[in-house]
């Protein structure tokens, strides 16, 4: 990257020059480590960024993917984790689904406050319902909690069975949901 420039600068390059900045920071990542790491995967999430809104959804799904991985500090992990979903709606409840059984606080933290309003209509909906089941109690009001704000007929069923819980908490939520 010392060729390049700044690592933060990276993200910033025009069309013409994105495959090249994509490269050399994918590259970079594999061995960058402390302050300088942190500033690449920063370039990284800029360029990821730039990518989704011009419509290139493929190299910033790789960007994504790359900054998604156990080396990565939790926060980087987390907005690229936001990233891949806001970039693949049509893969949105699926992700979202995937965060809410994790057992991830930080994903099932961030999946709950996307399911209100995430893509896909009652397809979606459904999925999110489908979670229930998959979930520990705590976690089942507060996505109940979350259907009720999205409001869609679809998870009908799902919430009058939570309605029966042995747990007086989900019930209560899903009474509330109703």
């Amino acid at each position: 990257v010392g060729h390049v420039g700044k690592p933060e600068r990276l993200g910033k390059i025009g069309e013409e020059g994105v495959e090249t900045a994509v490269a050399a920071l994918q590259q970079t990542l594999t061995n960058a480590q402390g302050r300088f790491r942190a500033a690449v995967a920063d370039a990284a999430l800029v360029c990821a960024e730039r990518l989704v809104a011009d419509g290139r959804r493929e190299p910033a799904a790789a960007l994504y993917g790359q900054l998604s991985g156990a080396g990565e500090t939790e926060q980087v992990r987390m907005a690229a984790w936001l990233g891949t979903v806001l970039s693949q709606p049509d893969q949105a409840a699926g992700l979202i689904c995937q965060a809410l059984t994790s057992g991830d606080a930080g994903r099932e933290s961030m999946a709950l406050r996307m399911v209100p309003e995430a893509p896909g209509g009652a397809a979606a909906t459904a999925r999110f319902a489908e979670c229930l089941g998959k979930t520990g109690p705590p976690l089942q009001v507060l996505l109940l909690g979350a259907l009720a704000v999205r409001g869609d007929t679809a998870a009908r069923g799902a919430v009058e069975a939570a309605a029966f819980s042995a747990d007086a908490a989900v019930r209560l939520a899903a009474l509330k949901a109703l």
